[in-house]
């Protein structure tokens, strides 16, 4: 003993941190992300968001269906995450040892046992993935590399299947395997299979002996923001998972079944579909009413997959903000993915949206994903507008000829429309921009960027301005921009674009531009009026540290509005680990 008090080790068994509810149904439910950020995420510059209200949900979910369930109800995943098996193995292998028993209890019992893994997907659109080891390709459950399907058929295009059904009805989007199949090794569904059968940890070959004797059904369930904060959505989706896994028998669901294509050791391995060869990017619209200080941005990611955002920042530094994943449906005239919708008609765009969105009090929050989706609550919003594009380099058409050369294509111009939040409608008249978005150029390693436009709607001459700058470690600096005076666009020199000193979670209290082109100088000042802060992985292992939002421009003899960009980039420490989803 040298004195000092010992550390109490936080990952005992009795420290409390898992909540262990005993049932009498043949059904187990696990939260392994349930805990908050504490400490140890603070110090990460790439903290793991745990899965917020899923162990409420998990708690309720037993209660409905007379479940036992194992709960975190407090580990910060970034302590200890209770999805990771040779985490768990090695700081509370203890956990696996009550997983084991309680399946093997289950298994004597019934015969048979059903796991449920709730987790939380931090898309917000009302989506819920399924976790089985495999994604669906062709109508066809196909296994991910060497993992092994979690789940019989009979389970699959049983209750699974019937559940789909069941959500679909109520406008929620189910998938398998789209983001997180749950194929990897290390992912605690896989326990719940024969993977581990040589394990040097017996309740793992407690466990493997149990599933190749056929007794565990298990499936990994990915729910999304609009599923799991409270309010109607939840509720809807808490009751068709219980109706489904209750012990009362259903009707098989309608849809066409989901069998599995092979067993996990087949020569043959599944791969995901590859991308078109062109390098991805991320085209939308950004508009800004001055009047009513509302600002939004409508973008999706085109080639190489992504996801699709919209983007609202109101009066008072509230932020209004849609996720959403799923396939992109592209046509000449239009762009879709899920409930965002852009169309096109030469000189004219429109945007469409209605659906689920977090609404977050305070513009800073988003330094610090789960601190953001914490303070936030769930609504429903909708967009229509309509931008008339009346400066622009060309036609705009939606489709892969026109994506091919877009990276240089955009329009300016005045749009008509209207927001709803909570019911409540703003009519809108907003200077507006489409093309690639301000945060959607291909990013390389940099160490600070200031990027804005702006459009000047009574100003002769030149109407319309982009400018962008980055300073890099090695090749200096960079920067490229344009302007554009009726119908046509000239590249110009950026000899300054500077924003007033900001750090993050601020916004510049203004930003000084200076573009030559040819004999004539335009000197701008941007002073902002709304903007949103942003944490996010950046290239090369870094963390960019963002401010954006929406300002009013002043350029010599006219006044306009747009928006502006300011990140700075901070380096991971050599051996640092990666981010991750």
């Amino acid at each position: 003993m040298n004195g000092k008090p010992e550390t109490p080790d936080p990952f005992r068994a009795d420290s409390g941190w898992l909540q262990i509810i005993e049932g009498d149904s043949p059904i187990l439910l696990i939260a392994p992300h349930g805990g908050r950020a504490g400490a140890a995420a603070h110090a990460l510059l790439h903290p793991r968001i745990n899965d917020l209200h899923t162990a409420e949900i998990t708690r309720e979910l037993s209660r409905r269906l007379g479940a036992a369930a194992l709960i975190n109800r407090a580990m910060d995943r970034n302590l200890l995450d209770c999805n990771r098996v040779e985490e768990i193995a090695r700081k509370a292998p203890w956990v696996l040892t009550r997983m084991a028993e309680r399946v093997a209890r289950i298994a004597q019992r019934h015969g048979r046992v059903i796991i449920l893994v709730i987790h939380g997907w931090n898309v917000i659109q009302a989506r819920i993935d399924f976790g089985l080891g495999a994604r669906l390709s062709s109508g066809r459950l196909q296994p991910v590399s060497s993992a092994h399907i979690t789940a019989s058929e009979r389970f699959i295009n049983g209750p699974l299947s019937h559940l789909c059904v069941r959500l679909e009805t109520e406008g929620i989007v189910p998938t398998f395997g789209l983001r997180y199949p749950a194929a990897g090794r290390q992912n605690l569904l896989q326990i719940f299979t024969p993977r581990f059968a040589q394990s040097r940890l017996e309740p793992l070959r407690t466990l493997a002996r149990l599933a190749a004797g056929g007794a565990i059904d298990a499936v990994q369930l990915e729910l999304s923001v609009a599923l799991r904060w409270p309010g109607a959505l939840r509720d809807t989706t808490i009751g068709l998972i219980a109706e489904t896994f209750s012990t009362r028998p259903h009707a098989r669901g309608s849809a066409a079944p989901m069998v599995t294509a092979r067993p996990h050791n087949d020569a043959v391995r599944s791969k995901r579909a590859k991308a078109i060869g062109r390098a991805p990017f991320r085209f939308g619209v950004e508009l800004f009413d001055p009047a009513r200080e509302i600002g939004v941005m409508a973008s999706m990611d085109v080639y190489g997959g992504g996801g699709a955002r919209v983007i609202m920042l109101m009066p008072g530094g509230r932020v209004v903000i849609c996720t959403v994943e799923g396939k992109l449906e592209l046509r000449r005239n239009c762009i879709t993915r899920g409930p965002i919708r852009l169309s096109a008609d030469g000189c004219r765009v429109s945007l469409e949206f209605s659906g689920p969105v977090l609404m977050v009090p305070d513009a800073a929050a988003y330094l610090r994903m789960e601190r953001a989706l914490a303070a936030g609550g769930v609504g429903h919003a909708a967009i229509r507008c309509t931008l008339d594009a009346a400066i622009r380099t060309g036609p705009i058409c939606f489709d892969p000829q026109f994506f091919a050369i877009g990276k240089r294509q955009a329009g300016f111009g005045i749009a008509q429309g209207s927001v709803t939040m909570q019911g409540v409608t703003y009519p809108l008249r907003a200077c507006g921009r489409v093309g690639i978005s301000l945060l959607g150029q291909p990013e390389r390693p940099f160490v600070s960027r200031t990027s804005l436009w702006g459009y000047f709607e009574d100003r002769g001459g030149v109407k319309a301005v982009e400018a962008r700058v980055e300073h890099r470690d090695n090749s200096g600096r960079v920067e490229n921009g344009l302007v554009l005076a009726g119908d046509t666009a000239i590249e110009c020199r950026v000899e300054r674009l500077a924003p007033a000193p900001w750090s993050p979670g601020d916004a510049p209290s203004s930003i000084e531009a200076l573009l030559t082109c040819g004999a004539q100088h335009l000197q701008m000042t941007a002073s902002p009026i709304s903007f949103m802060a942003l944490s996010r992985p950046g290239p090369a292992g870094s963390r960019v540290y963002t401010s954006l939002g929406f300002a009013r421009f002043q350029m010599q003899d006219g006044v306009g509005s747009g928006m502006f960009e300011c990140s700075a980039s901070a380096s991971a420490p050599d051996g640092a680990e990666k981010p991750q989803e």
